[in-house]
């Protein structure tokens, strides 16, 4: 992972109070997912290390994936693990391609 340099974004609202992002990483994996089932979703696991519990995942679909598989969500679900979830919207099951995604990383203070 890279962080890109700069000062520290904060952004203030009477709701939601003060929030701080402290890094910005990115990094890109290759995922293939196996067999996702007919109308259904697959969770990937991947190793992303640096990656925390606390931070916020997002990520770039890669402009050529299966027609009827979207990502459904990005998400850390333990340190050095992001979990993708990929789902199925046709009748009939998909396997995808490997492909490179690009995630980014908001670690907030």
């Amino acid at each position: 992972m890279s962080l890109f340099s700069g000062e520290t974004l904060t952004s203030q609202d009477a709701d939601l109070g003060t929030t701080s992002i402290k890094g910005i990483f990115m990094t890109s994996k290759s995922v293939t997912p196996t067999s996702v089932p007919a109308n259904s979703s697959q969770e990937i696991l991947i190793t992303a290390n640096g990656v925390r519990l606390g931070d916020i995942a997002v990520t770039n679909v890669p402009a050529n994936l299966e027609l009827g598989l979207i990502c459904s969500g990005v998400r850390v679900s333990a340190a050095n693990q992001l979990a993708l979830r990929v789902s199925n919207l046709t009748a009939s099951p998909i396997t995808g391609a490997a492909r490179t995604w690009i995630f980014k990383i908001f670690r907030l203070s």
